[in-house]
């Protein structure tokens, strides 16, 4: 069975491209690199569901996931108070409404931790953390439930989330087991298994049923084969196990990091781009992709 392929939204950004700004311009350069879908990264602020729907649509192109935009401020479902975390959960609902109205499958949950960061021990004890977390996400996975939405919960590595409540997959399924919901999964991103996991491919096979979409991408977040990723190991591993979700691809970091030189006064930043070419980097991102699935047969 072929993999199905979606463009993570939330990483047009690096390349120059705003999703909420320029749909139509963005989903015709998806369907013509041979992408199957995308997952929207929500914007609350603009929830151009019409549009999207209707350009999707007309390409025949799904979009499997609306990824939460848990970075925003007063969204902490596991820290802060009562008042902080009622609004992450309001806000998941909100975000859920948005599935159903994209006829979107999957509702994507991460635990970035407060703007300041407590790696590598957090303030308040895991344990609290832990018991929030639970309390928010059973309610939300109620409310998904009865939407028919699946929350895909992408564990993030210890640098980037609260330290050891859901850095890794196994650590993360504990949280899961707990909820004892049916609409709940895993969201394995390469980036993040390769900060917190001994072995992608293991973390794999070990939690195969519990799977049901996949973030692919480099260990450096940028062009594949500029990283160190096994990605021929990693997509074999999901063949393996009878993988049939959507894999989704990220965008490399380009335009970011361009700037970033230019701040440094590395380039000049008037010679920069502002934008790098959209239809280029996705045909060659699908090439290498198709290139990698031939491989493992």
């Amino acid at each position: 069975m072929a993999f199905k392929y979606s463009v993570s939204g939330l990483t047009l950004g690096f390349l120059g491209y705003d999703f909420s700004e320029e749909p139509e311009l963005i989903l015709n350069a998806i369907k013509s690199a041979g992408f199957d879908g995308i997952d929207v990264f929500d914007n609350p602020n603009n929830r151009n569901t019409e549009q999207i729907r209707r350009v999707a649509d007309s390409l025949n192109l799904e979009v499997p996931e609306v990824l939460g935009n848990w970075g925003g401020d007063g969204r902490d479902l596991a820290g802060g108070d009562v008042d902080t975390r009622k609004k992450a959960v309001e806000y998941a609902k909100e975000s859920i409404d948005y599935c159903v109205d994209l006829n979107s499958p999957f509702f994507g949950f991460c635990l970035p931790q407060p703007s300041v960061t407590e790696a590598p021990i957090s303030v308040m004890p895991v344990e609290t953390l832990k018991s929030n977390l639970v309390d928010g996400l059973k309610e939300i996975c109620a409310y998904a439930a009865e939407r028919k939405v699946t929350v895909a919960v992408e564990p993030l590595n210890c640098y980037e989330s609260y330290p050891c409540l859901m850095n890794t997959l196994n650590e993360t399924m504990n949280v899961i087991k707990e909820l004892n919901c049916d609409n709940i999964g895993l969201q394995p991103d390469v980036f993040h298994m390769n900060v917190g996991e001994k072995s992608i491919t293991d973390a794999i096979k070990t939690f195969k049923d519990h799977i049901v979409t996949f973030h692919m991408n480099e260990t450096n977040h940028f062009k594949f084969g500029t990283g160190h990723a096994d990605v021929k190991g990693i997509m074999q591993a999901l063949k393996e196990i009878g993988f049939s979700g959507y894999m989704t691809v990220y965008m490399p970091l380009l335009t970011r990091e361009l700037f970033n030189m230019a701040f440094r006064d590395i380039v000049d930043e008037g010679a920069m781009p502002m934008k790098a070419n959209l239809d280029t980097i996705l045909t060659e991102t699908m090439e290498y992709i198709k290139y990698v699935e031939t491989e493992i047969g």
